[in-house]
């Protein structure tokens, strides 16, 4: 017979810390309560949160558009950063 434990239940969970811009609080709020972002001197919210899948923690992220930069993990900003590209092989370079 296998028992399986909490710990074994728990998924793992990775710190994503991510530079937001101000005018999105109200999604971090709305979201992940007032305590996951911390006001910097430059006005931008700092975010820390944890998530447990990389897909749905890009696909959100996706959604700030480039009023968030993914700080860490370094692998996610690298994702971030490939999917901005395919965004751009798809839509085309913006015209000057």
């Amino acid at each position: 017979i296998y028992t399986l434990s909490l710990h074994d239940a728990l998924p793992i969970c990775t710190l994503l810390r991510a530079r937001v811009a101000a005018s999105e609080c109200y999604r971090l709020v709305e979201e992940y309560g007032p305590a996951c972002y911390t006001r910097q001197p430059d006005g931008s919210l700092l975010l820390e949160i944890g998530y447990t899948n990389e897909d749905v923690a890009a696909a959100w992220l996706l959604g700030f558009g480039a009023k968030a930069e993914v700080l860490e993990p370094p692998a996610l900003r690298a994702r971030m950063a490939s999917e901005a590209q395919a965004l751009c092989a798809v839509y085309g370079a913006p015209k000057k």
